[in-house]
Parts: structure tokens; sequence; C-alpha cells
């Protein structure tokens, strides 16, 4: 990566200018190129949804089954959401029903 010395008045622009986008990372301004917008395909779109209801499902579980979660994932070094994530999203995906209780 290239090291360029600029005016600082320069840098206290934020956002795109021709090509080159001014942004504040790690306590540093810094440079980087634009990025181009990206369709998602039909697919990208499909497991994006799917997380959003797995999410959702989890946000509206009691406070009692989340206890449940957190239990069955601590042995296995994971939090209960993170459990609930990785249990359900593929159930979702193949059209199943959601475990509400752990496996």
């Amino acid at each position: 990566m290239a090291r360029l010395t600029i005016d600082p008045t320069v840098l206290d622009t934020l956002g795109p200018i021709a090509g080159v986008v001014f942004v504040h990372w790690r306590n540093r301004r810094i440079l980087r190129r634009t990025y181009r917008d990206s369709k998602a395909s039909a697919s990208q779109l499909r497991v994006r949804s799917n997380f959003a209801y797995v999410d959702d499902a989890y946000t509206q579980t009691q406070e009692q089954t989340k206890e449940l979660w957190r239990a069955a994932a601590k042995p296995r070094r994971l939090t209960g959401y993170t459990y609930w994530m990785r249990t359900n999203i593929p159930r979702g995906l193949a059209g199943l029903p959601l475990f509400q209780d752990p496996p």
C-alpha cells in the first residue's frame, strides 16, 4: 500500500470524490477506492431473507427458552444466539419448522 502525504484540509473531507473515498479507519484518515455496486443473486436474497427470519424468531423467543439455548451452547463454546442460528438457519432454508427448544 502506498503512503501519501496530503494537506490536512483535504483529509478533513469524508465521502467519495472522483473515484476515491475519504474515510476514517482505526483513528486514521485513509483513502480507498470506490466499490462498484453489485446485484445480489436470487440465492443470496433467499439466504439473507432466511437469516432475517431466523434472527427475528430468536428475538421473539421467551427468556426461559433463550436460557435453555445458552445452557445447550455452553459445552460447544458458543453463545445461545449463535447455537440458535447455527441450528435453525439450515432448517429454515430447507423449509422445515424452526427448533424452539435446543436439540
